[in-house]
């Protein structure tokens, strides 16, 4: 394993949420207040060079992630943002397939009921998924992904969910 790599993601924050607006000047001023960020950056498309929504800061104290996380909730550009530590991939748990499918290590079943629904038909609306996947638990939550552009769903949803 490569030490740089680990290195690189001390004091790295993932930030998930973003509003399609958000820029780095924005985000890199909300996480200020929580200490000097020495690096920060949104994600885009190659193609269209839009905003994909997630984004990366970086803090010169390492300590400043703990910080971020005990602090809740963050809210930019109007959106509920979802900061989460960078882990480096050497150090991620292994995930395995098994029949009910894709599992990682049992402390990873506690950390988000979260999942991401791709594929869904442009005229699905945030009812029918509820609806569907109301048969497997309670639906705290639909976030359909819109496109900026065309003003319609991506084809893409966060669920969140109760056990």
């Amino acid at each position: 394993m490569n030490n740089n790599l680990v290195g690189d993601e001390v004091g790295k924050l993932f930030v998930g949420g973003l509003d399609w607006s958000t820029t780095q000047e924005t985000l890199r001023n909300y996480f200020s207040q929580y200490g000097e960020v020495v690096d920060c950056v949104i994600m885009k498309d190659k193609t269209t060079n839009q905003s994909r929504g997630f984004g990366f800061v970086k803090f010169k104290d390492p300590n400043c992630v703990r910080t971020v996380l005990e602090t809740k909730p963050h809210n930019l550009d109007g959106r509920n943002i979802d900061p989460k530590p960078c882990t480096p991939r050497g150090m991620q748990p292994e995930k395995s397939r098994t029949k009910e499918g894709w599992k990682g290590s049992k402390a990873d079943s506690n950390k988000s009921k979260k999942i991401f629904v791709g594929g869904i038909p442009h005229n699905c609306g945030e009812p029918e998924l509820r609806d569907y996947f109301n048969r497997f638990g309670v639906v705290t939550e639909v976030v359909m992904i819109y496109d900026a552009e065309k003003q319609r769903p991506r084809g893409g949803s966060k669920e969140g969910r109760t056990s």
